[in-house]
């Protein structure tokens, strides 16, 4: 949401040679995303529109998951690759749950030295670059003792009562830098040890927006192991940081619709000024409905979802003809 809110303002005069979103290499989600956007900006505009506004909801929906499973489930953009490009190059990027292998494609042609794997890595005809045989709980080994940065894009929620990817990365990983691709802290992705574990022990270095698919709220967080650990940051920092005024505070000061959940916001008088921001994003293909009260959003902490088919459900419950929050 950071990388276009600026871009919805009313009034807002771009720089001469500025661009929404920087497109660096072969990029085709980013591409991809740019054209969806772009479309669902002139179909929910459009005066004569002839399918009902649901209908083309749902279409940018199917675009979404389509993309999610062709290319990635997070977007990158020039600005995410250049701020892991710019970590310390004495040691490469190890990536856990490639899938595809699409983020480290792109990394690879910024020169960054990465190692994909994969607990069941993808055909020939599916992946963009090589991706290893791997598991979290393989960090341990020798062979990526070499690897000084761990590199988690969207990893799942725990499923049921079963193991859980980002957790065994990051216990077994023995390096000085994750960066963390997703939600944070709201039961789409990992679980609530694995952001209580980054929360306490790690210090966060840079947060980059990133392109947003419509009810998604990710985006890359660059976290350094504290040394030593008692020295890490409060919960009362960017990590839940208000969009509008910028203030930081914990958790539970801070409040999230949702319907658009793009926006985290502290208070009422935060969620009138947005107003303008909320017309914005149901013009481009988002929900046509937002809650005016603070009383309708709901805390933005770790939602009490014990496996993605309970936050999916949850999301799923929401439809475009509704007006709930």
């Amino acid at each position: 949401w950071g990388l276009c809110s600026k871009w919805l303002r009313p009034g807002y005069v771009p720089q001469r040679g500025e661009r929404p979103w920087d497109v660096e290499g072969t990029n085709a989600l980013l591409t991809c995303f740019r054209h969806r956007f772009s479309e669902g900006v002139w179909l929910f505009g459009a005066d004569n529109l002839l399918v009902p506004p649901s209908v083309v909801t749902k279409w940018h929906q199917c675009s979404r998951d389509w993309a999610a499973r062709v290319y990635a489930f997070a977007v990158p953009n020039a600005a995410a690759l250049r701020a892991i490009h710019s970590l310390p190059k004495r040691t490469g990027v190890v990536e856990v749950g490639a899938s595809t292998g699409f983020w480290a494609s792109l990394l690879q042609e910024q020169k960054v030295q990465v190692l994909p794997i994969d607990a069941a890595p993808p055909a020939a005809y599916e992946k963009f670059t090589e991706v290893c045989q791997g598991a979290a709980r393989d960090l341990g080994a020798p062979r990526f003792k070499a690897y000084n940065t761990l590199l988690l894009c969207f990893p799942s929620p725990r499923e049921g009562d079963g193991d859980s990817m980002a957790d065994d990365a990051l216990m077994t990983f023995t390096g000085q830098y994750v960066v963390y691709v997703g939600e944070w802290a709201t039961g789409m992705n990992a679980t609530l040890s694995f952001h209580e574990e980054l929360r306490t022990n790690y210090e966060l270095v840079k947060r980059v927006p990133l392109p947003q698919w419509g009810q998604m709220c990710y985006d890359l967080r660059i976290f350094r192991r504290a040394v030593p650990p008692a020295k890490a940051k409060p919960a009362a920092s960017q990590l839940w940081k208000c969009d509008h005024c910028g203030k930081e505070a914990g958790p539970r000061s801070m409040y999230r619709s949702k319907v658009l959940r793009q926006l985290m916001i502290c208070s009422q008088e935060c969620l009138d000024q947005c107003s303008s921001w909320h017309e914005a994003l149901q013009l481009v293909g988002h929900w046509p409905s937002m809650p005016s009260t603070l009383d309708q959003f709901h805390p933005a902490i770790f939602a009490d979802a014990k496996s993605a088919l309970t936050a999916m459900e949850a999301l799923a419950a929401i439809t475009p003809n509704e007006n709930r929050s």
